[in-house]
C-alpha cells in the first residue's frame, strides 16, 4: 500500500509496540477490514485470540448479552462502533463459553502473526516486549472492504481510508495481465475459483459507480459538467486539496494525508477517488473553505447532494448565494476509461474459465 498511497499512520506506515506484563490489545478488527502483520521483535511471548470473521456476528450477540448495561448505553448498542474506538476490553473466556470460535496463538520472538481480513482479534503480552505492525491487503480483501464501505456508509462513520483508489489501480493492473507482484496469470492459478468470485467484486463497484454517476448527470439535464481533475479551475483545486491532510484523526491521533489518494465526502464521511460533485459557485463564494461549500460523492449526489442555492429555494436559507449554480462532476478517471476498464476485466476472467 506503501507504494501507492499516501501516509496513513498505522495503515501504511509501521507501528512499533511496547508491551509490559499483562497489558492487553484490545478486541477489534482491524481498520476498513485490512489484514494485519505483525513482527515480534524482542522480549516476552505474546498471545493471541483469533476469530474467523465468519464469528463476527456470533461475537456480537454475545457481547450485547454480556457488557456491563451503562457500557452499552454508552456506545449506542453499537459493538462495531465500539470495536473502533480500540478500548473493547474483555475476556477470550466469556467469547468461548457463549460458542464463539477463536483461536489461540503463542508468538515467540522472530515470530510473525498474519490476521485475515475482517477477523477480529485481541492479544495479551506476557512480559516486556518491542512489536511491530503494518496493515496490508490481497485480493480477497476487496470483498470484505466492499462490506465495512456498506456499513460505514450506513452508520456515518468516517472512513479515512482510500479504498476506491486502491481497488481502481489494482483493477488497472489486473487488466493490464500484471499485479502488485508477479502477474495476473500467476495469481488466477492460485485458485481460478476464487480469483473470479474476487475480480468480479470490482467489476460489480465500477458498474455501480457508473450507474450512479450517469444517473445524476442525466438528472441535472444541462445544468450539470463534467470535468476532469486537472482542468478545473485553481479555486476548485484549491477547494478539493483543503480537505486532504487531516493532522490527528479523532480516535487515536494519527496523522492521515490524503493528498492524491481522493476527497472526503461531506455527507457520508468516506475518501472517494474516481469522483466528486462541486458547487464551482458556492466555493467562490466561500471563499474554498471546506466545510461550507458542498462536496458529494458520487454516491451520495443523486440522494443528497445540495448546495446553498438549492437549500435557498426550499424555503430553508441562513445565508443566500447568488450566481449561477451548475453542480461540477471532478473526475479522475473518465466514464469511458472505467467502461474500457470493466470490458478489460470482463475478458480477463474469459481466459480464466475458458
Amino acid at each position: 500500500m506503501s507504494r501507492c498511497l499516501s501516509t496513513h499512520e498505522g495503515m501504511t506506515t509501521n507501528m512499533l509496540f511496547k508491551g509490559t506484563l499483562g497489558s492487553m490489545l484490545p478486541l477489534y478488527m482491524e481498520d476498513s477490514n485490512l489484514l494485519s502483520l505483525s513482527f515480534l521483535q524482542e522480549g516476552a511471548p505474546k498471545l493471541w485470540w483469533v476469530a474467523p470473521p465468519d464469528q463476527v456476528c456470533n461475537m456480537f450477540d454475545v457481547l450485547l448479552r454480556c457488557l456491563h448495561p451503562l457500557v452499552l448505553a454508552v456506545v449506542g448498542r453499537n459493538i462495531r462502533n465500539f470495536w473502533a474506538t480500540k478500548r473493547a476490553y474483555c475476556s477470550p473466556q466469556v467469547l468461548l463459553d457463549n460458542g464463539v470460535k477463536m483461536s489461540l496463538v503463542r508468538q515467540e520472538v522472530g515470530d510473525y502473526v498474519l490476521t485475515a481480513a475482517g477477523a477480529p482479534h485481541m492479544g495479551l503480552n506476557l512480559g516486556a516486549n518491542v512489536a511491530s505492525a503494518v496493515n496490508y491487503t490481497c485480493l480477497a480483501w476487496f470483498g470484505r472492504a466492499v462490506e465495512y464501505m456498506e456499513q460505514a456508509y450506513l452508520e456515518l462513520r468516517y472512513v479515512p481510508f482510500p479504498f476506491e483508489k486502491l481497488l481502481v489501480l489494482s483493477s488497472e493492473l489486473l487488466a493490464d495481465g500484471k499485479w502488485w507482484f508477479g502477474n495476473a496469470s500467476s495469481i488466477a492459478a492460485c485458485d481460478p475459483a476464487l480469483f473470479v468470485r474476487d475480480v468480479n467484486v470490482l467489476i460489480a463497484y465500477l458498474e455501480r459507480y457508473l450507474l450512479e454517476n450517469e444517473r445524476f448527470v442525466s438528472g441535472q439535464g444541462a445544468g450539470c459538467e463534467a470535468m476532469a481533475v486537472d482542468s478545473v479551475s485553481p479555486e476548485v483545486k484549491a477547494f478539493l486539496a483543503a480537505d486532504t491532510v487531516r493532522e490527528a484523526d479523532v480516535n487515536d491521533g494519527l496523522r492521515v494525508d490524503l493528498s492524491g489518494d481522493g476527497y472526503t465526502c461531506s455527507t457520508c464521511y468516506a475518501v472517494y477517488w474516481l469522483s466528486v460533485v462541486v458547487c464551482p459557485t458556492c466555493i467562490s463564494y466561500f471563499g474554498g473553505a471546506p466545510d461550507e461549500a458542498p462536496l458529494c460523492c458520487w454516491r451520495c449526489a443523486e440522494s443528497t447532494y445540495r448546495c446553498w442555492h438549492v437549500i435557498q429555494e426550499e424555503g430553508k436559507p441562513d445565508r443566500p448565494v447568488d450566481g449561477s449554480h451548475k453542480p461540477l462532476v471532478v473526475w479522475r478517471l473518465s466514464t469511458s476509461r472505467v467502461r474500457d476498464l470493466v470490458a478489460s476485466l470482463r475478458r480477463l476472467l474469459e481466459t480464466v474459465l475458458h
